[in-house]
């Protein structure tokens, strides 16, 4: 076997003997056992099976390999390029999902065909087979009859409680019967009736107005029985030179709608 000498920091000389596995240090006429400890300055003792310690560069190249080969032997799912790969694809499903599940229902009508309004001066597109007047059209727990649309009227209620449109404007009411063919009570409201007029405009109903009318259309709102139907008047104010085109009828604030061609 190789002896491995070695002079430390200090001048002295050291000498390992891989048959003992003992450090000797030279004293300047003889060699004295020093134990198996290293001298200062030398590199940690070698791994299990080397003949002697390495050096320092030796040592810290064993040291980087033997980590690399730990971290190779680690489970798969301890390694984080896993949970990064798993991360990245539970947010693709769920973008995938969003996307497809993210469309809305577009209001449909009595024959279940689709259409849609859309507001702020956009304008309408409608499916052909839209309900029209004296037709059924359906939206959640009612069924809307419109009878009639009626343009021009520039004073609304009577002589003592009543209003005049403002130059340039006119009311159109729309005439109708709203009934429950449900089996629970709802509640109508006015409110939830809009309009489109000739430019593609969605209009909200007068609800003031309603309050200054009388007679039995003059319904702001109220609760409806499964089986009972009333008569209303939805007035709505518009441009002198407009004309409602379409009615957009719904059971609820929330409910998708059905469209119905008055014009």
């Amino acid at each position: 076997m190789t002896t491995t000498e070695f002079t430390d920091s200090n001048g002295s000389s050291w000498r390992f003997d891989p048959g003992t596995q003992l450090w000797s240090r030279w004293d300047g006429s003889n060699w004295i056992t020093a134990g198996k400890t290293p001298p200062p300055g030398y590199a940690v003792a070698a791994p299990l099976g080397s003949p002697f310690p390495q050096d320092h560069a030796a040592a810290r190249a064993a040291a980087q390999a033997a980590k690399a080969h730990a971290k190779a032997l680690r489970p798969w799912y301890k390694k984080k390029r896993y949970w990064a790969l798993g991360i990245i694809a539970v947010i693709v499903i769920i973008i995938v999902a969003t996307t497809a599940g993210g469309g809305g229902k577009s209001p449909t009508s009595a024959d279940g065909t689709a259409s849609s309004a859309t507001t702020g001066g956009a304008t309408t597109t409608t499916t052909a087979g839209n309900p029209g007047l004296g037709q059924p059209a359906l939206d959640g727990d009612f069924a809307f009859t419109v009878h009639s649309v009626t343009c021009g009227i520039t004073h609304m209620g009577t002589s003592t409680f009543g209003t005049t449109a403002p130059a340039g404007t006119q009311w159109c009411v729309a005439h109708m019967t709203v009934a429950n063919d449900k089996s629970e009570s709802k509640d109508y409201f006015a409110g939830n009736q809009k309009a489109i007029d000739t430019q593609g405009r969605q209009l909200s109903a007068d609800t003031k107005v309603i309050l200054l009318t009388s007679g039995p259309g003059s319904v702001l709102s109220t609760t409806l029985n499964p089986g009972v139907s009333i008569t209303v008047q939805v007035p709505y104010r518009l441009p002198s030179t407009a004309h409602v085109k379409q009615l957009v009828l719904h059971d609820s604030a929330f409910s998708g709608g059905v469209t119905v061609d008055v014009g």
